[in-house]
């Protein structure tokens, strides 16, 4: 049974395969996240798993799975290339320790145990730290998020950025309706794109299950590819391989960088405790806001854009729907927003430049769904109805 559990989990790689970022980091700062680990790991509210009723309880049955030889750790040859190399030093030298860069300055920043709750608290640290930070920027600010939920004291503080710097250009990556692991958080999204846009003028990208850059991003695709079209085939699976955006970064003024666990969301603002490195190198900063880039061009991700209404009528639309949004209950089904891919041959514009909806095309609120009217869009819609006030918890 336990082996199947596992084989159940790693077969769900066939399907959702997350595209992450980390940062291996070495000197002084490693002391600083070590000391972290250490107030976690002795905080009064941490106990060995082996304590826990449920877990005991299992322990005391004996019906659990024993790995006690390495051929129990195979789990269906899902890791002999990596278990390979591993032990191949060319390689890892070549993709870790050969890529090693020294930057000019770094901070390991991070929630306490225990973090205090409340919109940008003055004891949640992480927070304060990537206000600070944003508070910063003067021509461009990149994010980079799995779920884009913002509090109304975020809203509030790209509104201050923004009229700060009248110039001020924010792009964010986030996740599509169609490459998202959780719909609630792809919902309250919905709910609130409108005032993303056009209130707040982000510049949102979403990324595509499937990107044109997938080969670089995700060389183990034909294999994946292979091993589900035989799950789909035997009714074990419903859908291709697909990347699912898990990174957290951010970069303010091609000098400022941020990669952790932060997500743009009221969660990691006030209950989830985070953590990450802040650096402060102009060369560093350029190599992620490349990555970043990257992930947005038009063959990789979606852009999120006023419709083009005829006739005025997005201004009375976009009143009737920002009433509404502000109360428990949003019936209005028409929004002024929607996801714009390129034209065969155009150039890539921003969505405020004249030749925006000449080289872009509307390709809806949910490209990428499974079918018309998805369970997943009927869901996504009846939260954007009836969803307000869960919006802060979810």
């Amino acid at each position: 049974g336990g082996r199947n559990i596992e084989n159940t989990y790693f077969d769900h790689s066939t399907e959702l395969n997350f595209l992450d970022r980390d940062v291996l980091a070495v000197g002084p700062v490693a002391r600083d996240a070590a000391d972290s680990f250490a107030r976690f790991w002795a905080y009064q509210h941490a106990v060995a798993s082996r304590d826990l009723a449920d877990v005991a309880e299992l322990i005391a049955s004996g019906e659990f799975p024993h790995y006690a030889t390495r051929a129990d750790y195979d789990f269906g040859g899902y890791f002999t290339a990596l278990d390979r190399e591993a032990g191949d030093v060319a390689l890892i030298t070549a993709r870790f320790a050969g890529r090693l860069k020294p930057v000019a300055k770094v901070a390991f920043i991070g929630d306490a145990p225990g973090k205090a709750r409340g919109f940008f608290s003055r004891t949640a640290h992480i927070t304060r730290a990537l206000r600070r930070t944003l508070e910063q920027a003067r021509e461009h600010v990149v994010m980079q998020t799995p779920y884009l939920v913002l509090s109304p004291p975020a809203r509030e503080l790209f509104r201050e950025m923004q009229a700060k710097n009248p110039g001020l250009r924010i792009q964010v990556s986030s996740n599509s309706f169609a490459s998202t692991d959780n719909l609630l958080a792809y919902s309250a999204n919905y709910r609130l794109r409108n005032q993303y846009v056009e209130d707040l003028a982000l510049q949102v990208h979403e990324l595509k299950p499937q990107p044109a850059a997938l080969p670089a991003l995700f060389p183990q695709y034909p294999l994946m590819a292979a091993r589900a079209a035989e799950r789909i085939k035997a009714g074990r699976q419903k859908r291709a391989p697909f990347l699912c955006l898990h990174a957290k970064s951010l970069v303010v003024d091609a000098r400022l960088a941020f990669v952790g666990s932060y997500n743009l969301d009221p969660r990691s603002e006030n209950l989830n405790t985070e953590v990450g490195l802040l650096v402060e190198d102009a060369a560093f900063a350029r190599e992620l806001l490349a990555d970043m880039a990257r992930d947005m061009q038009a063959e990789n991700s979606w852009v999120i854009a006023r419709r083009d209404i005829p006739l005025k009528l997005d201004a009375l639309n976009g009143l009737i729907d920002g009433i509404l949004s502000l109360s428990p209950i949003d019936v209005w089904p028409i929004q002024n927003t929607s996801s714009f891919e390129l034209r065969p041959g155009a150039a890539e514009v921003p969505p405020s430049d004249p030749a925006f909806y000449k080289n872009y095309r509307e390709v809806g609120p949910f490209p990428g769904a499974e079918g018309t009217l998805s369970n997943k869009e009927i869901l996504t819609r009846l939260y954007k109805a009836i969803g307000a006030p869960l919006t802060p918890v979810l």
